[in-house]
């Protein structure tokens, strides 16, 4: 049998070639000759269900990467919801701040400041909330652009008037060694 007349065969793939010249009776000296010179594959690839068994996940832990996120209520006029390190670089990410004003009381504002790596103490979010019948208003931001803080700063959640208030304050960010 001469290679020519099985180059008609080749609109299939190579394994398939193979086995259709097994099936007919060819020797395997002739499969061996022809395959070697038509440049055709014998290796037959592993379907994605046959190796999902032997796949092992990998977690990348950077350990220069922590994510933080803290909590703080303030019923008060100011409370720390979280302290930067004093030896890491501490980025911001987003902050949300939530107030309640109870029924009679004064318009109070509720807001989350930072202090910058510059040292100028900034407010990043605020809501305020007008005197009614119990009233509660949410603000969140997400920075684009993470905001870099000043080491051993307080982020600080702030309530202007602490009669009848509830301020919640949640901040996410990370740090990175220096």
């Amino acid at each position: 049998m001469r290679v020519d007349r099985c180059k008609a065969w080749l609109d299939v793939p190579s394994i398939t070639f193979i086995k259709k010249m097994v099936l007919t009776g060819i020797p395997g000296k002739v499969i061996d000759t022809i395959t070697k010179k038509l440049g055709l594959q014998t290796a037959v690839e592993r379907s994605v269900f046959e190796l999902a068994p032997t796949i092992q996940p990998i977690i990348n832990a950077d350990e220069n990467f922590i994510n933080v996120v803290a909590t703080a209520d303030n019923s008060g006029t100011s409370s720390t919801v979280y302290t930067t390190s004093t030896v890491k670089d501490f980025y911001l990410t987003n902050a949300q701040i939530s107030g309640r004003q109870a029924a009679a009381s004064a318009n109070s504002y509720f807001r989350i400041a930072v202090t910058l790596e510059s040292g100028e103490t900034v407010v990043i979010s605020q809501i305020n909330v007008t005197s009614g019948n119990d009233l509660q208003e949410v603000a969140e931001r997400q920075f684009d652009k993470p905001i870099k803080l000043k080491k051993g700063s307080n982020i600080l959640v702030q309530v202007s008037n602490a009669v009848d208030s509830l301020a919640t304050a949640t901040i996410m960010g990370y740090n990175v060694d220096v």
